[in-house]
């Protein structure tokens, strides 16, 4: 890798743990009952903004889907699709802790970790639900009980 990219991925990075880390506090908060100065809407657009980032940086496809999958997810609590549920703030807590970890490694010129494998398979439920809410009827349905059941395990 160059040395430019070197620079780029390691501003890019710094970036994210600034961004991950002011949204896992605001979802905890949220999580918590407790008043957060960031709205669903500006949770959205820090994953947007990872996830724009990452489309720039080379080598960051995996932060990259992991902030497109919250960042659709996150939409949904603003735009008042999904009801909040401490599941789905945990999902999207976690996921910020993840892409904080990440830009931890980067920043100390570690490999960042691969992911978490359950983390992006919840996400994925949780996009699949999404897709289904769209749908209406019994598919809405189902959807809005399996993301409820992520109450359960967070």
């Amino acid at each position: 890798m160059a040395d430019d990219d070197l620079d780029m991925r390691q501003f890019f990075f710094e970036e994210v743990g600034t961004i991950a880390a002011k949204m896992h506090d605001a979802l905890l908060a949220h999580r918590s009952g407790a008043a957060s100065v960031m709205s669903f809407e500006d949770v959205r657009r820090g994953f947007h903004n990872i996830k724009g980032g990452a489309l720039q940086v080379s080598g960051c496809d995996g932060t990259g889907k992991y902030a497109t999958l919250a960042e659709r997810l996150a939409a949904a609590l603003a735009q008042k699709t999904i009801p909040v549920s401490a599941g789905v703030l945990t999902l999207l807590a976690n996921t910020a802790r993840a892409l904080t970890d990440q830009s931890e490694a980067v920043c100390k010129g570690e490999a960042p970790p691969d992911g978490k494998p359950e983390l992006r398979a919840r996400l994925q439920e949780a996009h699949h639900c999404l897709l289904a809410l769209e749908c209406g009827g019994a598919e809405r349905v189902a959807a809005l009980k399996t993301l409820q059941a992520f109450d359960q395990l967070s």
